[in-house]
Protein backbone atom coordinates (compact mmCIF):
# COMPACT_ATOMS: atom_id res chain seq x y z
CA UNK A 1 0.00 0.00 0.00
CA UNK A 2 2.69 2.19 1.30
CA UNK A 3 5.14 2.02 -2.60
CA UNK A 4 1.20 2.11 -4.24
CA UNK A 5 0.72 5.50 -2.28
CA UNK A 6 4.68 6.58 -2.92
CA UNK A 7 3.78 5.64 -6.88
CA UNK A 8 0.70 7.91 -7.01
CA UNK A 9 2.46 10.66 -5.42
CA UNK A 10 5.53 10.51 -7.52
CA UNK A 11 2.93 10.63 -10.50
CA UNK A 12 1.22 13.64 -9.06
CA UNK A 13 4.27 15.37 -8.48
CA UNK A 14 5.68 14.43 -12.29
CA UNK A 15 2.60 15.46 -14.02
CA UNK A 16 2.23 18.90 -11.90
CA UNK A 17 5.83 20.02 -13.29
CA UNK A 18 5.10 18.97 -16.61
CA UNK A 19 1.95 21.52 -16.74
CA UNK A 20 4.39 23.78 -14.80
CA UNK A 21 6.37 23.58 -17.64
CA UNK A 22 4.02 23.40 -20.29
CA UNK A 23 2.63 26.94 -19.12
CA UNK A 24 5.80 28.64 -18.47
CA UNK A 25 7.07 27.48 -22.00
CA UNK A 26 3.91 28.82 -23.36
CA UNK A 27 4.48 32.20 -21.63
CA UNK A 28 8.24 32.34 -22.87
CA UNK A 29 6.88 32.04 -25.84
CA UNK A 30 4.34 34.44 -26.10
CA UNK A 31 6.79 36.81 -24.48
CA UNK A 32 9.35 35.74 -27.24
CA UNK A 33 6.56 36.35 -30.25
CA UNK A 34 5.74 39.95 -28.84
CA UNK A 35 9.12 41.20 -28.47
CA UNK A 36 9.91 44.66 -29.75
CA UNK A 37 13.18 45.07 -31.05
CA UNK A 38 15.76 47.28 -29.63
CA UNK A 39 18.07 49.78 -31.63
CA UNK A 40 21.05 47.29 -32.35
CA UNK A 41 17.87 44.37 -33.39
CA UNK A 42 16.89 47.27 -36.12
CA UNK A 43 20.32 47.25 -37.50
CA UNK A 44 21.16 43.67 -37.57
CA UNK A 45 18.02 43.02 -39.11
CA UNK A 46 18.98 44.63 -41.94
CA UNK A 47 22.33 42.89 -42.80
CA UNK A 48 21.47 40.08 -45.08
CA UNK A 49 19.26 42.63 -47.15
CA UNK A 50 21.57 43.17 -50.20
CA UNK A 51 23.33 40.02 -50.33
CA UNK A 52 26.54 38.61 -49.27
CA UNK A 53 28.40 41.30 -50.34
CA UNK A 54 26.78 44.00 -48.61
CA UNK A 55 26.79 41.69 -45.50
CA UNK A 56 30.29 41.31 -45.23
CA UNK A 57 30.90 45.09 -45.92
CA UNK A 58 28.72 45.97 -42.47
CA UNK A 59 30.16 42.46 -40.79
CA UNK A 60 33.45 43.99 -41.26
CA UNK A 61 32.68 47.27 -40.25
CA UNK A 62 30.88 46.01 -37.39
CA UNK A 63 34.19 44.21 -36.33
CA UNK A 64 36.18 47.33 -35.96
CA UNK A 65 34.23 50.05 -35.37
CA UNK A 66 32.25 47.68 -32.37
CA UNK A 67 33.88 44.77 -31.18
CA UNK A 68 34.74 41.37 -32.61
CA UNK A 69 32.05 39.20 -31.13
CA UNK A 70 31.61 37.40 -34.84
CA UNK A 71 29.90 34.41 -33.93
CA UNK A 72 27.37 35.90 -31.66
CA UNK A 73 26.05 38.43 -34.69
CA UNK A 74 26.28 35.49 -37.25
CA UNK A 75 23.27 34.03 -34.81
CA UNK A 76 21.56 37.61 -34.32
CA UNK A 77 21.46 38.30 -37.94
CA UNK A 78 19.87 34.70 -38.52
CA UNK A 79 17.40 35.30 -35.94
CA UNK A 80 16.61 38.87 -36.84
CA UNK A 81 16.60 38.21 -40.75
CA UNK A 82 12.97 35.77 -40.01
CA UNK A 83 11.06 37.36 -37.65
CA UNK A 84 10.30 36.60 -33.87
CA UNK A 85 8.96 33.13 -34.43
CA UNK A 86 12.54 32.27 -35.17
CA UNK A 87 13.40 33.82 -31.79
CA UNK A 88 11.27 31.72 -30.02
CA UNK A 89 11.98 28.35 -31.55
CA UNK A 90 15.73 29.52 -30.41
CA UNK A 91 15.09 30.80 -27.40
CA UNK A 92 12.39 27.73 -26.14
CA UNK A 93 14.88 24.87 -27.81
CA UNK A 94 18.13 26.18 -25.86
CA UNK A 95 15.86 26.27 -22.56
CA UNK A 96 15.26 22.22 -23.16
CA UNK A 97 19.24 21.79 -24.68
CA UNK A 98 20.88 23.48 -21.41
CA UNK A 99 18.66 21.25 -19.04
CA UNK A 100 19.10 17.94 -21.27
CA UNK A 101 22.72 19.02 -20.89
CA UNK A 102 22.86 19.54 -17.38
CA UNK A 103 20.18 16.64 -16.16
CA UNK A 104 22.26 14.59 -18.10
CA UNK A 105 26.43 15.78 -16.96
CA UNK A 106 25.28 15.40 -13.35
CA UNK A 107 23.83 11.96 -13.68
CA UNK A 108 20.29 13.01 -13.03
CA UNK A 109 18.69 10.77 -15.50
CA UNK A 110 16.25 11.39 -18.31
CA UNK A 111 12.98 11.14 -15.40
CA UNK A 112 14.54 14.35 -13.95
CA UNK A 113 14.97 16.36 -16.94
CA UNK A 114 11.60 17.45 -16.31
CA UNK A 115 12.70 18.97 -12.93
CA UNK A 116 15.81 20.50 -14.52
CA UNK A 117 14.13 22.63 -17.15
CA UNK A 118 11.30 23.89 -14.35
CA UNK A 119 14.38 25.28 -12.08
CA UNK A 120 15.30 26.84 -15.47
CA UNK A 121 12.25 28.47 -16.34
CA UNK A 122 11.28 29.54 -12.77
CA UNK A 123 14.84 30.61 -12.76
CA UNK A 124 14.44 33.20 -15.87
CA UNK A 125 10.84 34.31 -14.78
CA UNK A 126 12.48 35.32 -11.21
CA UNK A 127 15.42 37.37 -12.97
CA UNK A 128 14.99 41.37 -12.12
CA UNK A 129 12.95 43.22 -14.71
CA UNK A 130 15.72 45.22 -16.38
CA UNK A 131 17.62 41.59 -16.51
CA UNK A 132 15.16 39.73 -18.21
CA UNK A 133 14.21 42.82 -20.14
CA UNK A 134 17.82 43.19 -21.58
CA UNK A 135 19.70 39.47 -21.02
CA UNK A 136 16.29 37.49 -22.03
CA UNK A 137 14.00 39.37 -24.11
CA UNK A 138 16.19 41.89 -26.17
CA UNK A 139 17.35 39.36 -29.11
CA UNK A 140 20.94 40.49 -29.50
CA UNK A 141 21.25 40.62 -25.64
CA UNK A 142 19.90 37.02 -25.44
CA UNK A 143 22.17 36.10 -28.43
CA UNK A 144 25.66 37.78 -26.48
CA UNK A 145 24.68 36.13 -22.73
CA UNK A 146 21.81 33.33 -22.53
CA UNK A 147 23.56 31.46 -26.10
CA UNK A 148 27.42 31.68 -24.79
CA UNK A 149 25.70 29.92 -21.80
CA UNK A 150 24.32 26.64 -23.83
CA UNK A 151 27.63 26.45 -26.01
CA UNK A 152 29.40 26.27 -22.41
CA UNK A 153 27.06 23.81 -20.69
CA UNK A 154 27.79 21.72 -24.09
CA UNK A 155 31.16 22.06 -23.74
CA UNK A 156 31.05 20.61 -20.05
CA UNK A 157 29.04 17.83 -21.64
CA UNK A 158 31.66 17.18 -24.02
CA UNK A 159 34.61 17.23 -21.64
CA UNK A 160 32.92 15.10 -19.24
CA UNK A 161 32.43 12.25 -22.15
CA UNK A 162 35.64 12.64 -23.61
CA UNK A 163 33.95 13.52 -26.86
CA UNK A 164 35.45 15.21 -30.19
CA UNK A 165 33.29 17.87 -30.07
CA UNK A 166 34.98 19.55 -27.35
CA UNK A 167 37.31 21.17 -29.51
CA UNK A 168 35.24 22.80 -31.42
CA UNK A 169 32.70 24.01 -28.60
CA UNK A 170 35.83 25.31 -26.66
CA UNK A 171 36.82 27.70 -29.55
CA UNK A 172 33.22 28.41 -30.14
CA UNK A 173 32.65 29.55 -26.54
CA UNK A 174 35.87 31.28 -26.46
CA UNK A 175 34.94 33.50 -29.48
CA UNK A 176 31.58 34.12 -28.23
CA UNK A 177 32.45 37.36 -25.80
CA UNK A 178 34.29 38.46 -23.74
CA UNK A 179 33.20 37.23 -20.58
CA UNK A 180 32.25 34.13 -21.21
CA UNK A 181 35.29 33.54 -23.88
CA UNK A 182 37.89 34.03 -20.54
CA UNK A 183 35.21 31.93 -18.35
CA UNK A 184 35.62 29.26 -21.10
CA UNK A 185 39.37 28.87 -20.78
CA UNK A 186 39.27 29.24 -17.17
CA UNK A 187 36.92 26.46 -16.71
CA UNK A 188 38.74 24.17 -19.42
CA UNK A 189 41.92 24.69 -16.92
CA UNK A 190 39.72 23.35 -14.20
CA UNK A 191 39.32 20.39 -16.41
CA UNK A 192 42.91 20.15 -17.12
CA UNK A 193 43.41 20.30 -12.73
CA UNK A 194 40.92 17.05 -12.92
CA UNK A 195 42.44 15.44 -15.94
CA UNK A 196 45.47 15.25 -14.38
CA UNK A 197 43.99 13.64 -11.04
CA UNK A 198 42.01 10.65 -12.71
CA UNK A 199 45.68 10.73 -15.36
CA UNK A 200 43.11 10.48 -18.53
CA UNK A 201 42.01 13.06 -21.51
CA UNK A 202 44.84 15.83 -19.78
CA UNK A 203 45.91 16.07 -23.97
CA UNK A 204 42.46 16.98 -24.94
CA UNK A 205 41.50 19.09 -21.83
CA UNK A 206 44.57 21.29 -22.78
CA UNK A 207 43.84 21.45 -25.97
CA UNK A 208 40.90 23.12 -25.37
CA UNK A 209 42.08 25.79 -23.45
CA UNK A 210 44.40 26.50 -26.18
CA UNK A 211 41.33 26.77 -28.15
CA UNK A 212 39.69 28.66 -26.29
CA UNK A 213 41.60 31.50 -25.62
CA UNK A 214 41.78 31.32 -29.83
CA UNK A 215 38.71 32.27 -29.48
CA UNK A 216 39.19 35.08 -27.46
CA UNK A 217 41.70 36.35 -29.47
CA UNK A 218 39.41 36.17 -32.17
CA UNK A 219 37.25 38.95 -30.52
CA UNK A 220 40.29 40.95 -29.11
CA UNK A 221 42.06 41.49 -32.66
CA UNK A 222 39.04 43.60 -33.23
CA UNK A 223 40.43 47.55 -32.75
CA UNK A 224 36.92 47.96 -31.11
CA UNK A 225 37.61 45.35 -28.22
CA UNK A 226 40.47 45.87 -28.05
Amino acid sequence: MKEAAAFRHRRLFTTMVMVTNCVLVLLLAFFALINVHSSDDYWYSTFWDHGLGHYLELMDYHYAAFNGRVLVHIVAHIILHFDNWAFALCFIGMCVAVSMTVSNTVCLGSDRFQLTLCGLLVGIFCMPLDMFNEGIMWISGWCNYFFPVVLVCLLIAALERSSNWAYLLAFLCGATTEQMGLASAVLCTVFIAFALLRKKDVLRCIGCTVLAMTGVLTIFLSPASY
